[in-house]
């Protein structure tokens, strides 16, 4: 008897101690971060997200940038159709340069473009602006590109070194249609926006885009960069 007895006390007092220990666990467990604890982990969200977040902008204006190059590619498929549509000319800019043509009407070029897009036909070339081909994702503006004013219709029988060229470009968005057309020589300056990480995609007469940064060397002030034809060379 006196064995069953110990023994039971020995596995009471072994239940107990077991019960004690998990009882210990569970206070542990439950007691929470300390003060240190939690400024610690703010402290490493904090550096992780410093990291992460610029890297996380500078993919998101990269996928942007890329979106952008392409709109601009098919934007020059566009004016490549457009010559082979109308006698081999470029379609106004903002208006018929001799005063008398489709554009005196203050029409802008996307609405020229905007003829030949299967989404507008049937007259509906007024609502070019519902495209989002002529959007750029940084800016979301509808008045994202801007064409060289003094390539509105000219022939392409005409045109300088095309490869050097600008026709169209990344520009500073306005409320107004003038907003898609650059006039680098009577501002003073392109009006290029510089937008993509201090990148602006440039489409050149030859159909191929680039990414050009703000640097001297490309003279964009200068109006040798812009002019495309002998005639405007006497101007």
């Amino acid at each position: 008897m006196n064995y069953l007895s110990n023994k039971a006390d020995s596995d009471a007092f072994g239940f107990e101690r077991r019960f004690r220990g998990g009882a210990y666990l569970k206070r542990a467990v439950s007691r929470g971060f300390s003060l240190t604890e939690l400024l610690v982990s703010i402290a490493i969200v904090a550096v992780l997200a410093a990291i992460l977040i610029p890297v996380i902008r500078s993919t998101r204006e990269s996928a942007h940038a890329s979106q952008c190059a392409s709109n601009l590619r098919q934007i020059g498929v566009y004016f490549g159709l457009y010559t082979t549509e109308y006698d081999g000319k470029l379609p106004p800019c903002m208006w018929d340069r001799d005063g008398d043509g489709p554009n005196k009407d203050f029409n802008p070029w996307p609405r020229y473009l905007a003829r030949l897009m299967p989404e507008f036909s049937g007259g509906h070339e007024n609502w070019w602006w519902k495209s989002d081909l002529f959007v750029c994702p940084t800016v979301d503006n509808k008045r994202s590109y801007a064409m060289n004013w003094w390539a509105g219709g000219i022939s392409i029988s005409e045109l300088l070194e095309p490869s050097k060229k600008v026709l169209a470009a990344d520009s500073v968005v306005g409320n107004e249609d003038w907003a898609l057309a650059l006039y680098p020589v009577w501002g003073g300056k392109s009006d290029i926006d510089f937008r993509h990480n201090g990148h602006a995609n440039i489409l050149f007469f030859d159909g191929h885009v680039e990414s050009r940064d703000n640097d001297e060397k490309y003279e964009w002030n200068k109006k040798d960069t812009w002019i495309v034809s002998e005639a405007d060379k006497k101007d």
